[in-house]
């Protein structure tokens, strides 16, 4: 045979020829075979980023702003904002708005239900592999969405994040803090989907406070909740008013209802938290019993720790503040802690009775 002339390889279908180690190519002359082109498989979605809020389209928009903004693949993850029964116009026409830049993004409505039934309807909606929450008046590192996808290796089922905010730290301001883990906050965790069904979803039992360590109790039975530092959420300190001091105190029914519902973890996390209440509270009332058994001696001695304790939150506390502002944060703060016996009794009172009502499945 010619070396001009093309052989058959018996490898080789008719009508093509022999380049060596069973590689095959069309005779010259002939048409090339047809090639079926199959269209790529849709690529699965990543992560959804939840975000609950209500009536706060200014602070909303910045927080969609740094999501978008987040080096991540576009095509591999969605927003869900969930309007939690707004009484103003404007939420929709927004999240239109961002549609123009990030088309993976949903509006869904509800009516006023509150936070966890807001995070149930997100993740109802949502179609990412990773469940990612964040609030509504947050800026978002770029790198957190990539840092919180990172944290999902084997045997994790949860990522909580860093959670930044203003410093120096004022008086009468607000904003959720974790900077080492084991707080759990909502502002910034991450589960699987699939932890969802098979842990559930969040309680509706708790409107607000400790509904995020719930859930995380129960998904802990699942696998591991990790923190990574660096999933930055950085939450502007908010303003509130003097009064807020006591907001906590509404708030004792959900602690005991986490106490009876997972007593291990709940002391395992919580537990420097409540014996820090419970030493202040004894300081304080020991305080008010020695001014009533040695007055007027007593009575003075007592008042005097007032700018005391106004000095040295000045000094120790990491907050800034004017003197006036210090010594009435001061002095709220020893009333919460002579009100504390009385509330945390009621809220055990409340505890049982719900309990009692809704016994757990």
């Amino acid at each position: 045979m010619k070396a001009s002339e093309a052989r058959t390889s018996p490898r080789g279908k008719a009508g093509e020829q022999e380049l060596g180690r069973g590689r095959t190519a069309p005779l010259r002359g002939e048409a090339p075979p047809k090639v079926v082109r199959v269209p790529p498989a849709r690529r699965r979605m990543e992560a959804s980023v939840i975000i609950v809020t209500r009536d706060r389209k200014e602070l909303l928009s910045r927080a969609l702003d740094s999501v978008i903004a987040q080096d991540f693949p576009k095509n591999s993850f969605e927003i869900i904002v969930v309007d939690d029964g707004s009484e103003k116009d404007g939420l929709k026409p927004l999240v239109e708005e961002r549609k123009k830049r990030f088309r993976n993004i949903k509006y869904v409505s509800q009516d006023s239900l509150g936070l966890s039934k807001g995070r149930n309807n997100g993740i109802k909606n949502a179609s990412g592999r990773i469940i990612a929450f964040t609030d509504d008046d947050i800026i978002a590192d770029k790198n957190w969405l990539k840092e919180v996808a990172a944290g999902f290796t084997r045997g994790v089922v949860g990522v909580e994040g860093k959670i930044t905010t203003d410093t120096p730290r004022r008086l009468f301001t607000n904003a959720p803090e974790n900077l080492s883990g084991g707080r759990f906050t909502g502002a910034n965790c991450a589960y699987l989907k699939s932890v969802y069904e098979k842990a559930g979803y969040y309680t509706g039992k708790f409107s607000f406070w400790r509904e995020d360590s719930e859930f995380a109790f129960r998904a802990m039975r699942f696998g591991k909740i990790v923190f990574r530092e660096k999933a930055v959420i950085h939450h502007p300190l908010r303003k509130d008013p003097p009064e807020s001091v006591f907001r906590y105190l509404f708030f004792l029914r959900n602690d005991w209802l986490l106490l009876f519902w997972h007593p291990k973890k709940f002391l395992r996390y919580f537990t420097r938290g409540v014996m820090k209440d419970f030493g202040k509270t004894i300081g304080v009332w020991s305080g008010f019993i020695f001014s009533f058994l040695f007055f007027p001696i007593g009575f003075v001695i007592m008042a005097s720790l007032v700018p005391i304790g106004a000095w040295l939150t000045l000094r120790g506390s990491g907050f800034t503040a004017t003197w006036t502002e210090a010594l009435l944060f001061t002095a709220l703060n020893f009333l919460k802690y002579v009100i504390y016996p009385v509330a945390l009794a009621v809220g055990f009172v409340k505890a049982v009775i719900f309990a009692a009502l809704n016994p757990r499945n």
